[in-house]
């Protein structure tokens, strides 16, 4: 059986799945980190002033589950992090890092 859906059904099926992973969100200073657990050394997502850095785990999870390009699955996390910090992320501010994300003492515990 076949489904069609609109491209912003698709979208918010993508931003509930973000939602449902329970991201924990830790503000340190003027950088704002999304942890998967509280005791986490490592931060999935990071936002501060020079914009948005997602772990390429976090990326390709996305763009592999619902068969989009990494890209499409960027501007998408985006989306969800501009939602979730109330502030308008620009396209360009958005990186995927291939290494960690750390801060000294990251852990919420």
């Amino acid at each position: 059986m076949k489904y069609i859906i609109t491209e912003s059904q698709f979208d918010n099926i993508i931003l509930s799945h973000l939602n449902n992973q329970n991201f924990i969100k830790l503000k340190k200073g003027r950088e704002t980190f999304f942890l998967y657990k509280p005791d986490d050394l490592w931060a999935a997502m990071k936002y501060d002033s020079h914009g948005l850095l997602i772990h390429d785990d976090l990326t390709y999870e996305i763009s592999s589950m619902f068969s989009i390009s990494e890209e499409d699955a960027e501007i998408v996390i985006r989306d969800w992090v501009s939602k979730e910090i109330c502030k308008k992320i620009d396209v360009w501010d958005v990186k995927t890092l291939g290494g960690m994300i750390a801060d000294a003492n990251l852990s919420v515990t």
